[in-house]
């Protein structure tokens, strides 16, 4: 008789094989099989650009080396690397610069960037796969929507967004015969996780091309009713070009209701704010009383020609932002935190903040006839206070009627003005949709569930429904606006002596 023992034990050893090699190749599949960074090095340089260095570097290990031209452009160095490991020879190389980086083992890349010991901010990685196959997918062009933030996917299907804000954002992956893929993103110090998407396949369908001059007058009316209702007529909207104008199609509906939709996404350059906008564009209608749109802009700098061009754009995104609805919710989250040092030592609440910043703010059941009109002149009137000391609560009842008096009104408003029955100033109404938002102090918007939704839950009329994509500016620039606000904002005001 043979023992049973050997078998059993050989089935184990086995089981134990086929247990780690399944594992394998689920990590393979998903990207995630970890290949080590310790892998040895070589590089013998004198008085060399970094960038020429790095490339070497790259070209002997699985990684890819990640970092903006601009960082290491007019950087040399010198370097004498034997059998040394990526980690070892990337600090030698960048000692003694403001360059530090990250190895981020399970997406084979390397991320150099510029040390600004910036604690509120985390990078985030992942992957792009195909939904079928699990194929990393090269070219996607990654982004956080309404931001400048963005990257495109290596060959593997990798992606890296360095510097991103503690917050909620929507994350977009857009690729040409691949459907969009939006994802909400809630980046804290405490996730880590590389992220992974997978695009299902949406064969790419260019826009019907009709010969005759009777369809492509049509098209070209759709067009120009669309460029006006999309941009406006605001100044900024006639410096505003769609560069690839036939990824839209349209279709007007027997109640005279215009729709579009786009094949792909529109690159868009407003050359009065100084961008080019990638803008995926879920739907568009507009009806006589009321544009719907919603999509997804990623936020590129235009280089600009001169430094007179780069002042000029610069001012145009400050009266962009000013009198804007963020502008406006922002100032109001603030409101609540202003205080003023009374001659006595005695602290109070600045009840003047949101004047002071130039809004005139009332309540009102009908604002087209001025009925019930009351003036906001306590933020509490419309906040509650939060957990956060930097969130407050929005609700208020019918409708919020605001003039902004710091600047006074474009010239082209005043017919809009009069079809919409608002008076020719930057007066707006807003009325809520929902029962309640909450808004931060950089005029961003939440739902209840603390996810950032940037305008939904409220509508506009007046001035702030007629400024639309032209005069659009990135979530990154309000950002550091609002902080700018925040800081002068956070000094009490000293009255008496």
């Amino acid at each position: 008789m043979f023992s049973s023992a050997p078998l059993e034990c050989g089935k184990g050893v086995i089981l134990s094989l086929l247990l780690a090699l399944y594992c394998q190749l689920f990590l393979a599949a998903n990207g995630l099989a970890r290949t080590s960074s310790d892998q040895l090095v070589s590089a013998h340089f004198e008085d060399e650009r970094l960038d020429t260095i790095l490339d070497a570097l790259a070209h002997q290990t699985p990684f890819d080396i990640v970092y903006d031209g601009a960082l290491t452009r007019s950087l040399k160095t010198s370097c004498d690397l034997t059998r040394s490991t990526l980690s070892e020879a990337l600090t030698a190389i960048t000692a003694n610069t403001s360059i530090s980086f990250t190895i981020f083992e399970q997406a084979h890349i390397v991320h150099l960037h510029q040390d600004r010991g910036d604690q509120n901010t985390r990078t985030l990685y992942g992957r792009i796969m195909t939904e079928d196959s699990g194929q990393g997918l090269d070219n996607v062009n990654v982004f956080l929507a309404n931001t400048m933030m963005g990257a495109a996917t290596n060959q593997s299907g990798f992606f890296v967004i360095p510097q991103v804000p503690f917050g909620t954002f929507d994350l977009v992956a857009s690729r040409l015969g691949y459907a969009v893929h939006v994802e909400k993103v809630i980046n804290t110090p405490n996730h880590d996780e590389p992220l992974l998407l997978r695009l299902k396949t949406h064969p790419f369908q260019a826009p019907e091309i009709e010969i005759s001059a009777k369809a492509l007058s049509k098209w070209e009316k759709n067009f120009e009713k669309f460029q006006k209702l999309f941009f406006s007529s605001t100044e900024n909207a006639y410096a505003c070009k769609i560069m690839n104008p036939r990824a839209l199609e349209f279709t007007n509906s027997k109640h005279g209701v215009l729709l579009a939709k786009a094949v792909e996404p529109l690159v868009i350059e407003n050359r009065a704010l100084g961008y080019e906008l990638t803008y995926v564009m879920e739907f568009f209608s507009a009806s006589r009383k009321l544009i719907r749109t919603r999509g997804y802009s990623k936020f590129q700098e235009l280089k600009p020609h001169s430094r007179d061009q780069e002042e000029w754009w610069h001012a145009n995104r400050e009266e962009a932002y000013h009198g804007s609805l963020r502008h406006f919710l922002a100032t109001l989250c603030r409101s609540g935190q202003m205080l003023i040092r009374l001659p006595n030592e005695k602290v109070i609440l600045n009840d003047s903040f949101l004047s002071d910043s130039g809004f005139e703010v009332f309540l009102t059941d009908n604002p087209w006839q001025q009925r019930n009109v009351a003036v906001v002149n306590r933020p509490e009137i419309l906040l509650k206070p939060t957990q956060s000391p930097h969130q407050q609560l929005l609700r208020f009842p019918k409708f919020l009627m605001v003039h902004y008096k710091g600047e006074g009104a474009e010239a082209s408003y005043r017919e809009f003005g009069a079809q919409s029955g608002m008076p020719n100033a930057q007066v707006s109404v807003v009325a809520m949709t929902v029962d309640s938002l909450m808004v931060d102090t950089y005029g961003n918007i939440y739902d209840e569930s603390g996810l950032r939704v940037d305008g939904v839950g409220l509508r506009t009329y007046g001035y702030w429904s007629w400024e639309r994509m032209a005069d659009c500016l990135p979530w990154d620039y309000m950002q550091s606006e609002a902080e700018n606000v925040a800081q002068a904002s956070l000094e009490e005001t000293q009255l008496g002596n």
